[in-house]
């Protein structure tokens, strides 16, 4: 489920930029179920209380909700409002992109420090070879195998480069000219990890119209809609069902149902899928992804 944001938002860059918090943020994600403070507090070794902060800030910025004691469940439970977080940010000012970058940098700078505290202290007993990826992928001994195989055929790739490079500037001298290339620095690290840790959330940047202040809006598609519609279009399109959507906005399952027909009306779609092309291709724009190991 993809969740859409303001950058200016109260309270969620400030969220974005806390480790910790983005840290409670993840656990939940990984959990995938509604649960409470304390078993959070275990999975982070972090004491209730300052979860709990965490978990509030988390809460007023919008990236977590909360479910209410219950019979069955004594104590109230989280979980977050959001796999993915979409923010919606003027791009083209520079201070909000020089902002935007400073989260980003933050995010790498958190994730390195998060797997060096990860890696198994001792590894002079088998071969070791470092790879930073954007993934934290589980592997068994043969994908390890495959991983580096793959790897050589890149660093065999890299050394051939290195070789043509040679040729070209001899050629290029030869000839008195020289066509257009630049140097590039490829580094690749691998990180065996003595836990499983979780993958970091992605934030992707939309970029917007500076003129434009309403972030719910869309393509003229769906300008007809009024703003419950179209946050109940974005959701369906997303493919939650309609139980679920009247359960994240608090609304009765008939009042989904009812929406729902009143938005195909509207759009003059028959099914889902229809809905979801239309709404998600006014979603459009360019996008600056913010995720776990951008390198």
């Amino acid at each position: 489920m993809i969740r859409e944001f303001d950058f200016d938002a109260p309270g969620l860059p400030e969220v974005l930029g806390s480790a910790d918090a983005m840290d409670v943020f993840q656990q939940l994600r990984m959990l995938g179920r509604p649960v409470t403070v304390e078993t959070v507090s275990g999975l982070t070794s972090k004491a209730v209380a300052a979860v709990q902060e965490q978990i509030d800030l988390l809460c007023a910025a919008g990236l977590v909700e909360s479910i209410r004691a219950s019979r069955l469940h004594r104590q109230i439970r989280y979980r977050p409002s959001a796999d993915r977080v979409r923010v919606r940010a003027n791009l083209a000012d520079p201070q909000v992109m020089a902002r935007v970058a400073a989260l980003a940098q933050g995010e790498q700078d958190r994730v390195r420090r998060y797997i060096n505290s990860c890696e198994p202290a001792d590894t002079r007993a088998r071969p070791h070879w470092r790879f930073f990826s954007i993934y934290l992928p589980v592997m068994s001994s043969e994908d390890l195998a495959e991983l580096y195989s793959r790897v050589g055929m890149v660093t065999s790739f890299l050394a051939t480069l290195e070789k043509r490079e040679q040729e070209r500037g001899q050629s290029a001298a030869a000839a008195g000219s020289a066509a257009p290339r630049r140097q590039h620095a490829v580094s690749l690290e691998v990180h065996p990890l003595n836990r499983i840790i979780p993958s970091s959330p992605t934030v992707e940047f939309i970029g917007t119209d500076s003129q434009s202040s309403d972030p719910t809006a869309h393509s003229s598609a769906t300008e007809s809609l009024a703003p419950r519609e179209r946050q109940i279009a974005q959701l369906l399109a997303e493919g939650l069902s309609r139980p679920r959507i009247a359960e994240s906005l608090g609304l009765s399952p008939h009042t989904v149902c009812t929406v729902s027909s009143r938005i195909y009306r509207k759009l003059g779609v028959r099914n889902r899928a229809q809905l979801a092309k239309l709404v998600l291709a006014g979603a459009g724009g360019s996008t600056a992804g913010q995720s776990a190991g951008a390198a």
